[in-house]
């Protein structure tokens, strides 16, 4: 019986350089240290209140155009406020992949992090 999802997996090209974008962009904060072995480096983030949401993996042998894994997954972090958090990354200097798109119960736009990877942002209303 599966009892829930630990975490989510997203591939990076630069773990440094992803940790400083999840750090800046979306607030998320490496929960311990870095960890390495033959595969490559692997980091778990969670947000301010200790909460576990990702974890960053960079491959020790990066991928070919032949090898690159192409992901359908597209991460989504709730927000309390999204305009806010649209204009703040926005001031940080990052382009959004759309506007924010209203929907009857929700509100949500799309981002990609330094790796190219789809990102959205998330406000019930």
């Amino acid at each position: 019986m599966i009892l829930k999802l630990d975490f989510l997996e997203i591939i990076v090209q630069d773990l440094n350089q992803a940790i400083e974008w999840y750090k800046k962009v979306l607030e998320l904060y490496p929960e311990g240290e870095v960890v390495s072995n033959e595969e490559g480096r692997w980091v778990r983030l969670c947000s301010n209140s200790g909460d576990d949401v990702i974890a960053l993996w960079e491959a020790q042998i990066k991928p070919t155009d032949e090898t690159k894994i192409n992901s359908n997954f597209v991460p989504v972090f709730i927000t309390n406020d999204l305009v806010s958090d649209v204009e703040r990354i926005k001031e940080l200097g990052f382009v959004f992949e759309e506007g924010i798109r209203e929907r009857e119960q929700y509100r949500i736009t799309t981002i990609k992090d330094c790796s190219g990877n789809l990102i959205q942002l998330y406000e019930s209303k």
